[in-house]
């Protein structure tokens, strides 16, 4: 039987912490299991009753401990009257939230977090009954929203944009979720990205999003229909809600939007039609046209009959799925609106690079004329069943557009001197071009265009050495070298990181077949080397031709029979154990037949 040290631990743990609760805390009773079963948290095993005083009011909190304790914290409970929307911080079974998602401690020391915790609980619930943190209620919005969920309805995605004035939007059903979108353009585009099927118009409504001045408490929350009346008066958007509301309203959606400290926040509310009324012989009636003639039915009447006090709204679990959203949490900032980057080349670099530079927020024009299989699925970002023996700039571009459905990621299963002859404006129309193919005659074509065609885009050739042991992302500008000052006229690049005793080319058995070796791991370096040169490109950072070089780790390199080129390995470079980058101005070659004046 394999030993279990955490058994002990928490049984030591336990005993630390009853000793401490005991001591310290005169009165603590510990919990019956009668007791310990009135909370929705099964798990616990054990807990106590622990009295507080209050601005001289007695109270009580239950500490509830857990499976996975010490390892996780004790919770906290209130005792007593339900809390829940009426003070901040409260969850509806009254568990108080003490600490934020992110806390840290130390399981080592039971009474010390113990401590800690019991004394911030005693302040925190201070503050409540002083009512001093009712703004919490807005800027954590979402946790408080949640607790009116109905949980049986499909989620809201909202990709509409958070901002005033209160207006029309659009509005797309499915069984899973449903899609609010600025405009019905927005909404097919975001749909057939994600689930790679074809959509129209007459698959949308209109529905209604209300901008609010202040954020909404708990009490504007709504609960019935005519709570909706109210929330349009109070933005004065009546006579959008009444535009909204015909005979043959079955459903009605309203997002409600608002800033906080934090950020835009905003949630989805379905209003339903009251229920069918019963009379002789079972059938039912429309409550909404009862009493009149069809197409007869006053506007006023309408609206008091759809909105009426007797029908419970259905408050939506709500999901930002707008670009400024998913990109600013991101870490990058906002997305790179009209930013297009052009991948030449999908493979095991390019890919991934795309995802990273499509996660970022650029739209891409994905180029590769090569299809995918069983042999590069360990290193490429592709392998599903839809993806093996598919063209990889289609198989690509579905995936990210499926991943990231608000960008536009074009794909073009070709070459991309195809391309350029059919429809040169897809290339003039990037910001930069990425080529990762690895093949010099054709980065030197790339490269001869960037250097004679009047607007052509900047250009950043990025490509492994072996083993993906060194990496490097040459970034072409106006001011500054071409990837021909550097080469050789057989494609021998003068600024290569590692000299190799022996051929690290592999073959393969079939005539002329070659590869190179290199794991996933180590690409990821190179990987991030290539992405940043995009996003240091188009951020204005790199401002002439540059030289990006990755080092893996040099223990590697010599046990493999390689080592540093002399070039590289100088002790003002510190190359040392490598794992490091290094940046360096990418001069103009005299002796270049491209950037020479005399060659010009």
């Amino acid at each position: 039987m394999v030993n279990n040290p955490l058994v002990h631990d928490q049984s030591h743990a336990i005993n630390i912490l009853e000793d401490y609760l005991h001591r310290d805390w005169p009165g603590t009773t510990k919990l019956s299991q009668r007791e310990l079963k009135q909370y929705r948290q099964q798990n616990s095993i054990v807990g106590w009753r622990v009295p507080l005083v209050v601005d001289d009011t007695p109270t009580s909190i239950d500490l509830l401990i857990g499976n996975d304790y010490p390892y996780e914290l004790p919770d906290v409970y209130l005792v007593g009257e339900k809390k829940a929307l009426f003070w901040p911080h409260v969850e509806s079974d009254n568990k108080l939230c003490v600490y934020p998602s992110n806390a840290t401690f130390n399981p080592a020391d039971p009474a010390g977090v113990a401590s800690d915790l019991l004394s911030s609980s005693k302040a925190l619930i201070t503050e409540l009954v002083r009512g001093n943190c009712k703004t919490d209620f807005a800027d954590e919005f979402q946790n408080y929203w949640v607790q009116t969920v109905d949980f049986n309805q499909p989620r809201a995605l909202l990709l509409n944009d958070l901002l005033p004035p209160s207006r029309h939007i659009m509005c797309w059903r499915g069984k899973s979720h449903t899609l609010f979108s600025d405009s019905t353009d927005d909404g097919i585009r975001w749909l057939k990205n994600h689930h790679q099927e074809k959509f129209s118009e007459d698959d949308f409504n209109q529905v209604l999003f209300l901008w609010f001045d202040s954020p909404l408490m708990p009490e504007q929350y709504p609960r019935s229909n005519i709570d909706i009346i109210k929330l349009a008066e109070s933005c004065g958007a009546e006579k959008l809600l009444h535009a909204l509301i015909n005979e043959k309203s079955n459903t009605l959606y309203v997002v409600i939007g608002f800033l906080t400290q934090t950020g835009p926040t905003a949630a989805a509310i379905r209003v339903q039609r009251p229920p069918r009324q019963s009379i002789p012989k079972d059938r039912g009636v429309n409550p909404i046209v009862k009493g009149f003639r069809p197409g007869h039915v006053p506007q006023h009447i309408l609206n008091m009959r759809m909105l009426s006090a007797g029908t419970k709204t259905r408050n939506l679990n709500t999901v930002r799925v707008d670009e400024s959203w998913i990109h600013s949490r991101g870490g990058n900032g906002l997305p790179k609106k009209n930013k297009r980057i052009c991948i030449v080349g999908c493979g095991s670099l390019g890919g991934q690079v795309s995802l990273l530079l499509a996660q970022t927020g650029y739209e891409l024009e994905l180029i590769d004329p090569d299809s995918l299989d069983w042999d590069n699925v360990g290193r490429h970002i592709l392998g599903s069943p839809r993806s093996i023996q598919q063209n990889k700039a289609k198989a690509l571009a579905t995936h990210l557009s499926q991943q990231l459905p608000h960008r536009d990621i074009q794909h073009h299963a070709t070459t991309w001197k195809t391309v350029w002859e059919k429809t040169p404006e897809v290339i003039m129309n990037c910001d930069i071009i990425v080529s990762t193919t690895g093949d010099w005659p054709s980065e030197s074509a790339l490269n001869r265009l960037n250097r004679t065609v009047a607007g052509f885009p900047d250009l950043i050739i990025g490509w492994t050495e072996a083993h993906a042991l060194a990496g490097h992302a040459l970034i072409i500008r106006d001011i500054g070298g071409c990837l021909c000052c550097g080469m050789s006229g057989v494609g021998a690049f003068s600024h290569e990181a590692i000299v190799w005793k022996e051929e690290q080319m592999a073959p393969i058995p079939a005539c002329g077949g070659f590869y190179q070796p290199y794991g996933a791991i180590d690409l990821s370096q190179i990987h991030g080397l290539i992405a940043r040169s995009v996003m240091d490109l188009t951020e204005g950072r790199i401002k002439k031709s540059e030289h990006r070089v990755w080092f893996g780790d040099v223990g590697r390199i010599n046990a493999l029979g390689g080592s540093v080129t002399p070039r590289w390995n100088s002790p003002e470079l510190d190359i040392r154990q490598g794992l490091r980058e290094y940046q360096n101005h990418w001069a103009l070659n005299p002796q270049c037949s491209l950037c020479a004046p005399s060659h010009r």
